[in-house]
């Protein structure tokens, strides 16, 4: 059975939040707070309207197994930034995450029309450098000591896909 993408659903806030306060996925995010279900519920009712955002819940055999999307999306020059969490980690390292950015991307390239997608990844996160590099992104520089996290500073690796290079590699 294939991975589909579904709206998110409000019945899905408190799970999504257990998952994205775990450690081990809290550490990889710009957001380094604990959210609260009102943090949630804010971040949810905000999708409506906001036309920058695209977002889905991820599932696995009717299970919700993460959340991924595009953020930022500048309709002008046609470029957004990924983003990608799977939950359990039963369920990580299991090639979800490479389908769920492979399914992601060609919304992007494909009916979105977009040129360019690209995300941050932090460099202690190898995992997931080497995810998005099996998927076609690219490392495009790296930000020194970017981000204060868990008392030590980290850098982020700044990584994207143009639509062309996805057109040449999906064909």
């Amino acid at each position: 059975m294939p991975l589909t993408f579904r709206p998110i659903e409000r019945e899905d806030l408190r799970q999504l939040q257990i998952w994205r306060n775990l450690p081990e996925i809290r550490n990889r995010c710009r957001e380094y707070r604990l959210l609260s279900m009102e943090n949630q519920i804010n971040w949810f009712e905000s999708l409506a309207d906001d036309k920058s955002v695209c977002m889905f819940a991820v599932e696995f055999e009717d299970h919700l197994i993460g959340v991924c999307g595009l953020t930022g999306i500048n309709w002008v020059n046609r470029g957004a930034e990924l983003s990608i969490y799977i939950g359990p980690d039963a369920v990580r390292r299991t090639g979800h995450g490479k389908e769920t950015v492979k399914k992601l991307l060609e919304i992007a390239f494909t009916e979105l029309n977009l040129n360019r997608v690209w995300l941050e990844c932090y460099q202690f996160n190898q995992p997931g450098l080497r995810l998005f590099e099996s998927c076609g992104f690219i490392s495009e520089g790296v930000l020194r000591e970017h981000v204060f996290k868990n008392g030590w500073y980290v850098s982020s690796v700044m990584m994207g896909i143009l639509k062309s290079e996805w057109e040449k590699s999906n064909v």
